[in-house]
């Protein structure tokens, strides 16, 4: 019987050590401005950001608003919202014909310096964003 306390200590442990952030913990964590340092395309292919979006960045609010800087040129506006696990992060804008209105990605990894994002196209192509905090 002991050996199965100690069996259901262990699980429960892990379980805990390994279910990763809340909710409220990722919302706190994405509020900041995020600048891309790499891409991952659909064959695995990473490439750094082309020089012309050296200065892009995408920035989350804690009022559920964002800002992205696309190309250098554009600024894009809208809302960002999390579903209930955490994972999946839904930004809308209705300014730019450019960009679609409704951009899913899923949450791979975030942390106070890094938040990697995966997106799939309309294709079903994904691709990873990989992105390190503004200092």
């Amino acid at each position: 019987m002991k050996f199965y306390r100690i069996l259901l200590f262990v699980a429960l442990t892990t379980t805990l050590a390994c279910s990763g952030p809340t909710r409220k913990e990722t919302r706190d964590m994405l509020c900041k401005t995020w600048i891309a340092y790499e891409y991952e395309l659909s064959d695995g292919t990473k490439k750094a950001p082309p020089t012309d979006t050296q200065n892009d960045y995408l920035k989350f609010e804690s009022d559920g608003s964002f800002e992205s800087l696309e190309y250098g040129i554009l600024t894009i506006q809208g809302t960002w919202s999390l579903d209930s696990s955490g994972l999946i992060l839904t930004m809308k804008q209705d300014e730019s014909s450019h960009f679609s209105n409704e951009i899913i990605t899923r949450i791979i990894k975030v942390n106070e310096n890094e938040l990697v994002l995966e997106r799939t196209d309309l294709n079903g192509k994904k691709s990873v964003i990989y992105s390190k905090a503004k200092e």
